[in-house]
């Protein structure tokens, strides 16, 4: 087990799961990609066959786009429109890594200061047991970082260290929250519904800080 590309595309590309800024704005892809429902028919009748062919279709098949108000997009609505934000591109990675055996979750990291969640930035999670033990890992639309870590603690302070080797005043995250996508947190067609997915001001309350 190795990390197979560098974190920092991981990091480019997370913008605040709060507020959302940089260019282009979903609503200005609305107006120059065209939706497409048989993507999401072609993307489950041939799924990528590893982690890192999951990377390779987010970094390819998904344009990035700002929000101006949040919205946490089903699978098949990131599919069909063809962009989405870090957490709509979290939440799909996690669809299509659960094909591959691992629990469907997504880990949220942030920044908080006096008690105030200050944003931060969604992944999917990758989960495994090994000998018996719990690895962690992320995947995002530019690259996988193996299972290897032994806690999510262990995880966020890599990631951070990696960002500090890039940007060396990159904000440091302090905090994160591990959603289940087939807990009760989501709704039962949670990728497929085109409903908000989720209530980002009662769900991003109940971060567990680093230790």
């Amino acid at each position: 087990m190795n990390i197979k590309s560098s974190l920092l595309s991981l990091v480019l590309t997370g913008i605040s799961i709060i507020s959302g800024c940089g260019d282009p704005t979903q609503e200005h892809l609305a107006r120059t990609i065209q939706a497409d429902s048989f993507k999401w028919e072609l993307l489950n009748a041939h799924p990528p066959k590893d982690e890192e062919g999951i990377s390779n279709y987010l970094n390819n098949a998904i344009t990035y786009g700002a929000e101006n108000e949040e919205l946490w997009m089903s699978p098949k609505t990131c599919v069909t429109r063809g962009y989405g934000d870090c957490d709509d591109i979290g939440i799909l990675g996690a669809y299509l890594a659960g094909k591959l055996g691992y629990p469907r979750q997504i880990i949220a990291v942030g920044e908080m200061k006096r008690e105030e969640f200050k944003g931060g930035h969604v992944l999917t999670l990758l989960e495994k047991q090994e000998n018996g033990k719990t690895k962690y890992g992320l995947l995002g639309s530019g690259a996988v970082f193996d299972p290897i870590f032994n806690s999510p603690d262990d995880l966020v302070r890599t990631l951070n260290a990696r960002n500090r080797e890039v940007e060396p005043k990159h904000k440091l995250w302090n905090c994160y929250k591990i959603f289940n996508l087939d807990s009760s947190c989501f709704p039962e067609d949670w990728a497929t519904t085109e409903k908000n997915l989720f209530d980002e001001k009662i769900g991003l309350k109940g971060y567990t800080k680093l230790k």
